[in-house]
């Protein structure tokens, strides 16, 4: 297949700019919490619980593996289900379902008064919040001509590992301070 240049590209997303911008950036912010969260969160149960190291890494790396893999399936297969009904959107609907599903959870989580609650908190946290890095770069796929794809993919993987990944774990840090 032929490639279409940068400048098609660029082009492209120009014209598409408010579903290109919004999934982007949405989606940045997503990582942001998320980056945020999994560089904070055993500082949490360390210092505000006096977890040991070793009950704070095998917590929150069983909630991590076991909600986090189960929110990208779970997304993918809400996309797909919807997808089968006719719904073209399907991909970015999982993406603001699923981050509006994270909200009270993601506010609730830091506040609740004892480790063990916060773990539990964790569990459907991580599991909504893990939802859209499946189905968002699938939407990125559908709304690009084919021969744009992997240029507007690598946008889309810059955009939102520089905000997310630069900013994330400093956001919290700043925001503590």
């Amino acid at each position: 297949l032929p490639v279409g240049s940068i400048r098609e590209t660029w082009a492209y997303v120009l014209d598409n700019r408010t579903t290109f911008l919004c999934l982007n950036f949405g989606m940045a912010l997503v990582t942001l919490t998320g980056y945020a969260s999994t560089s904070w969160i055993p500082s949490l149960f360390l210092r505000r619980f006096e977890w040991n190291p070793g009950t704070t890494g095998t917590v929150f790396g069983l909630i991590i593996a076991i909600s986090g893999t189960s929110g990208v399936v779970a997304g993918g297969c809400l996309a797909d289900w919807w997808s089968q009904r006719g719904r073209i959107d399907a991909n970015v609907r999982v993406a603001w379902l699923s981050t509006l599903c994270w909200l009270p959870f993601g506010i609730l989580y830091p506040l609740a008064p004892t480790g063990s609650v916060t773990a539990l908190l964790l569990i459907p946290t991580i599991f909504f919040g893990s939802m859209p890095f499946g189905v968002a770069p699938a939407a990125i796929q559908r709304m690009m001509p084919n021969t744009m794809r992997a240029q507007a993919t690598a946008i889309y993987l810059f955009v939102i590992n520089l905000i997310g990944m630069g900013l994330g774990p400093t956001v919290v840090a700043m925001l503590t301070e």
